[in-house]
């Protein structure tokens, strides 16, 4: 990373441009398999402020994504805030000046791509290998063992070293008693207590946790003495076990393997008896989202003070940086709220108001939309001509056949584009003045009923609702307008179904 920031800074001098240290990110020990890294997210949101440079650095296009899909969409995105991308390695220009420059730069992502997911296919091959072998690829050992370091002499007679793990005596004695408590029928609440009594404590020092005793019982075979991998996926999902790759006699046995048969199977009859989910019993869960970083606010609660407070998760999670510190709290939030609803959305003829400039605008967007059309239209004939054109020259031999397919790739990239635009601006028109009167008197009953009624019913009006570091709210509503769907607020079922939501409108407030 070193060597790439002084690239970097090498480029910069070279075209005259100055550096701006507070704008240098780096993602150190994070993969650029995706972007939702911390400090290239940090610099999308930098973006949108006032001050941030005009160029931006990198040593290649791979230190900022491999993912092509992810790659395209945000290299427009970035241009069109009028920022420009430039490499140490390569020449990439603005993609939106030509097709050319777009369609070599897209190639480029697509091949980086490729070379990702190639050699994740060898990487996971090769451990696949260590693991058949008995080896660890790396991590923390379970409890009851340590690391180990072997050597071994490779297949050129040069001498390598492996891990595998070996017995800790200490720990493996709280392993061999745990699993005769659980087969004795003790729960993993009764035997981390136990083993916290007995004087044993976590790879944390902490005390003995169910869930930790759980995941020996989920996973037992390591125990057995087996070298045990491929359990879960990239996302650290739980494969199913016959996608394991476990190797017998890799290390000493704590247990036999008749115990881990027995141990993993009632296990598995425990699967799915576990509590429902708790509902979120919060007016607001699930609505209120920071402006600043995005995360959902969440609740900070005090109950035997009976203090509520909403605040963003980010930071309550410590989880990364957020400049929103805002308390909200619950009962003064949730009280404006349902104020602004009652003098805004339930006003008198402030709907129809709203809705009768909705239609105005519908039709303006209507004309705009019917004249993009036409352009679209003479665009892709344009370019089916070029098409044709190049095809009947293919097919007579008079140009270099190498040349033409480039450009006839190139040319039907465009037309899929033209396609998908043509698709994606067809505008809905506003016909006719619907009939607000019985969704405001059943809005209105509805949110003097019970707090479940109340919330689905809230739930059903509300999109979102961003906060803003300021205090500032901005409530983003979805109004339904048809009656087919305004009698479903309160049912028995309760929410809006197959309802056809006309126009969204934002209400700010403090």
């Amino acid at each position: 990373i070193e060597a790439q920031v002084a690239m970097c800074k090498e480029l910069a001098e070279k075209e005259g441009c100055l550096v701006d240290n507070r704008f240098i990110y780096v993602d150190r020990g994070v993969s650029g398999a995706t972007t939702d890294r911390p400090a290239f997210q940090q610099m999308m949101r930098d973006m949108e402020r006032e001050g941030f440079p005009d160029i931006i650095l990198c040593k290649d296009d791979k230190r900022l994504f491999r993912d092509e899909l992810e790659a395209g969409r945000i290299i427009d995105q970035i241009w069109g805030r009028g920022i420009q991308i430039k490499y140490c390695l390569h020449s990439f220009g603005d993609p939106r000046e030509s097709i050319e420059q777009w369609y070599l730069q897209r190639q480029f992502h697509l091949f980086a791509e490729l070379e990702r997911k190639r050699k994740a296919a060898e990487t996971h091959a090769h451990q696949e290998q260590n693991a058949k072998a008995g080896f660890s690829n790396g991590g923390i050992p379970p409890y009851g063992y340590r690391k180990k370091v072997v050597g071994i002499i490779g297949e050129a007679g040069n001498r390598k070293q492996k891990v595998k793990w070996e017995i800790d005596p200490k720990e493996a004695k709280a392993v061999e008693i745990a699993f005769q408590m659980f087969l004795s029928g003790n729960g993993c609440k009764v035997i981390a207590d136990y083993l916290t009594q007995l004087g044993y404590r976590s790879r944390q020092d902490s005390s003995m946790n169910k869930q930790t005793i759980a995941e020996w019982f989920r996973q037992p075979y390591v125990f057995t003495g087996c070298l045990v991998w491929n359990v879960r996926d990239k996302d650290k999902r739980k494969r199913p076990k016959s996608e394991w790759v476990i190797t017998p006699d890799a290390h000493q046995a704590i247990i036999s393997m008749e115990q881990g048969d027995r141990a993993y199977e009632m296990m598995q009859r425990f699967k799915g008896r576990g509590k429902a989910p708790r509902r979120k019993k919060y007016l607001l869960s699930g609505l209120l989202n920071c402006r600043e970083c995005n995360a959902a606010f969440i609740i900070n609660s005090d109950h035997k003070r009976q203090q509520y407070y909403y605040t963003c998760g980010t930071r309550k999670r410590k989880c990364g940086d957020c400049s929103n510190r805002l308390w909200l709290d619950k009962n003064k939030v949730e009280s404006q709220l349902m104020s602004h609803i009652r003098s805004e959305i339930l006003e008198p003829d402030f709907l129809e108001r709203y809705f009768q400039r909705m239609l105005k605008k519908s039709s303006q967007k209507v004309s705009q939309n019917q004249s993009e059309q036409n352009q679209l239209a003479k665009k892709k004939e344009k370019y089916e001509s070029k098409i044709d054109h190049w095809l009947e020259l293919l097919g007579e031999g008079r140009i270099n056949q190498e040349k033409l397919l480039n450009k006839i790739a190139v040319a039907e990239n465009e037309l899929k584009i033209i396609d998908d635009s043509i698709s994606k601006s067809t505008v809905e028109t506003l016909q006719a003045l619907p009939s607000f009167d019985q969704f405001r008197q059943k809005l209105g009953l509805a949110l003097k009923e019970n707090e479940e009624v109340r919330k689905t019913t809230l739930h059903a009006l509300v999109q979102k609702i961003m906060v803003n570091v300021e205090g500032k709210l901005e409530v983003y509503f979805s109004v339904p307008c048809r009656d087919d769907g305004i009698h479903r607020y309160g049912g028995p079922n309760p929410g809006i179904c197959s309802v056809l939501l006309y126009f969204n409108l934002a209400i700010r407030f403090s």
